[in-house]
């Protein structure tokens, strides 16, 4: 009786558990007979890019402390939460099913925080650019400086009190800034 390897179409003769040689070896080595899986670093990378480079990026942003943005990041205690460092396909299927599409990218809600499903969110490039630490003025703020201007306080003054130059509560309040 001829023994004959157990995978379909290979036709080699078996020595061990029913496997040729070569299959064998792949059971052994890379826990199934089949071909070579392919690393599951490459595997994202090919399926999903631009969310797999999104989640590299924060690990290096965090991490790395030769990456650029290391200082502002990793240097101020800005981690990943475990389940996201961990796996690329639970940070990308939250990414999917919390509003990720072309044109957006991943905002902290507070920057103080850490990337965790809690404290991120898929938004514009305006709205990004409006959700740093540098920014002390919001639209949020409009109605204060506005009370604040009407009661006769100078743009000086109102300036001090927020911490800014004069010049940015004159742009605020001739609508320069901040308008949707």
């Amino acid at each position: 009786m001829q023994r004959i390897c157990s995978i379909p179409g290979c036709g080699r003769n078996y020595d061990a558990k029913g496997l040729c040689v070569t299959h064998y070896a792949r059971l052994y080595r890379y826990k199934t007979p089949l071909d070579k899986p392919i690393p599951l670093r490459l595997l994202w990378g090919k399926r999903e890019p631009i969310l797999y480079s999104t989640w590299s990026g924060m690990i290096g942003r965090c991490e790395n402390p030769k990456n650029i943005a290391f200082k502002n990041y990793g240097g101020r205690g800005i981690t990943m939460c475990s389940d996201w460092r961990n796996s690329p396909s639970v940070f990308i299927e939250w990414s999917k099913v919390n509003g990720h599409q072309a044109g957006l990218s991943i905002d902290r809600i507070n920057n103080d925080k850490g990337y965790s499903p809690e404290n991120c969110r898929w938004v514009d490039r305006k709205t990004q650019n409006r959700n740093t630490r540098k920014v002390r003025l919001g639209a949020d703020k409009l109605p204060e400086i506005l009370a604040l201007r009407a009661k006769g306080l100078s743009q000086e003054k109102i300036g001090k009190l927020y911490d800014v130059k004069q010049a940015a509560i004159s742009k605020l309040l001739l609508r320069k800034t901040w308008v949707d």
